[in-house]
């Protein structure tokens, strides 16, 4: 496991002043750190799969970096002024993302794994998270009633669409979380409530299909960004946490009508026969829209805050 206080950590400006020549000393001085501590940075960095070519005379300077790592994230975050994000976890291999974000038991985490060995979906089932998916989980104490807290997981999936959709992948989100490209599922969203009712913690986990292999008994029901175009894990992140951090502050000032109406445009549900399962009790009827509290209501005037969701 890797962990940064994303601002307080000196790494990324050394990745960025090593994008050009420098030397030891001047980055030491820089940045009043001793030049065994910017050796040392260096050399972990070389472990975390950057290549820098270290010439005397002229310094250190950055060949390339690895498509993701907990420096990348950090970056992001602070070019794009991600304040919600206090420090990050990273891990190559955890059971759950979700489940670590509950041991931590405090707001302002991402926690981010390459691979997950137990990832949770909806209603108790695998996440299947091989290698080349993007995998993390965001720790949040927003100031909302508790009835509203269920907003969120709108708010994410309309948040993962968008971003989606500045990759020009025409994406779509079926209630009451998953998002879809072409009817598959590429993005599964799963929040969840712990603590005491006056301090709950909501734990936002996401988990996006890249380039990861899609098992042969799901091929028909999910896919991978990159079986329709290449892309980096990186640019997705940043794509998908932008329109997060933006989506989610504007829930946060009073603006569901804005996010509402911006979800019912981008929905694949709204409009079809539907049949919801939840507690042993089924619901059909055709999906009209969703209403002030997030709810889904049917044509037959039945209103559904969660459940499964199939298509009739």
């Amino acid at each position: 496991m890797y962990k940064i206080e994303i601002w307080k950590d000196n790494t990324t400006k050394i990745i960025e002043t090593i994008e050009d020549w420098c030397s030891g000393d001047k980055i030491s001085k820089k940045l009043n750190l001793s030049r065994t501590s910017v050796w040392k940075i260096i050399s972990k960095l070389k472990s975390m799969g950057y290549v820098i070519e270290a010439r005397k005379g002229k310094g250190y300077k950055l060949i390339s970096k690895p498509e993701i790592s907990i420096y990348e994230i950090a970056s992001i975050l602070k070019k794009n002024n991600v304040n919600l994000v206090r420090e990050i976890y990273y891990f190559k291999e955890i059971d759950s993302t979700n489940e670590f974000a509950k041991k931590i038991g405090r707001a302002n985490a991402l926690i981010f794994a390459e691979t997950q060995t137990a990832g949770k979906g909806r209603l108790g089932r695998r996440w299947f998270s091989d290698y080349g998916g993007l995998y993390f989980s965001i720790t949040l104490k927003p100031n909302l009633s508790i009835e509203n807290i269920p907003k969120i997981t709108l708010t994410s999936g309309l948040a993962v669409c968008e971003a989606l959709n500045e990759l020009k992948l025409n994406a779509r989100i079926k209630w009451p979380n998953d998002v879809l490209i072409d009817g598959k599922k590429v993005c599964g969203i799963l929040c969840e409530i712990v603590g005491e009712i006056n301090a709950l913690l909501t734990i936002v986990g996401i988990g996006i299909n890249v380039k990861n292999r899609i098992p042969k008994e799901l091929e028909d029901k999910a896919v991978s960004i990159s079986q329709i175009k290449e892309t980096k894990l990186s640019d997705v992140f940043e794509k998908t946490i932008k329109k997060f951090d933006f989506y989610y502050n504007r829930l946060l000032e009073g603006e569901w009508d804005r996010i509402k109406k911006r979800w019912i445009e981008k929905s694949d549900t709204i409009g079809k026969k539907v049949l919801i399962k939840i507690g042993g009790k089924e619901y059909s009827g055709k999906a009209l829209s969703i209403d002030e509290d997030g709810g889904l209501i049917l044509d037959n005037g039945t209103k559904i805050f969660s459940g499964e969701c199939f298509y009739n």
